[in-house]
């Protein structure tokens, strides 16, 4: 059977066939390919919006670390006044106050640097996982 001996009609079905099926096979990839840049859009949109949480709470804290440094300052300096002031009987609860003003302020620097640390770590954490979703 030679090629003159097949219907041109079959050929033309046959032609029309594989011309739907490539089409079919190629909306396939194409919806595939959007589904996969839509999932990574996703994901980068995810990494943005827990950086930016991960840089509020890091401000934050930050915020709550100089507080306890300038209530720490707040402290010595009036235990120096105290020390400047001429003795009266009650001057040992003002450096008691002092004191606690001090220790007060250092508990709380003390405690904004740890939550310091574990943010940094964090953030650090999430510009590699950010930068590996940009790859």
């Amino acid at each position: 059977m030679t090629r003159t001996d097949v219907p041109s009609s079959s050929l033309r079905d046959l032609k029309d066939a594989l011309a739907s099926l490539q089409r079919e096979a190629l909306n396939r990839d194409q919806k595939d390919r959007e589904d996969r840049e839509a999932e990574k859009k996703e994901r980068e949109e995810q990494v943005a919006r827990e950086q930016e949480e991960t840089k509020r709470n890091l401000a934050n804290w930050v915020m709550k670390e100089r507080f306890g440094f300038a209530t720490i300052a707040i402290g010595c300096a009036f235990a120096i006044l105290l020390a400047v002031l001429p003795a009266s009987p009650d001057k040992w609860l003002l450096y008691v106050c002092a004191s606690i003003c001090v220790l007060a302020g250092a508990w709380q620097k003390d405690r904004a640097n740890k939550h310091i640390a574990k943010l940094l770590q964090k953030a650090v954490a999430e510009d590699v996982i950010g930068a590996r979703t940009r790859w």
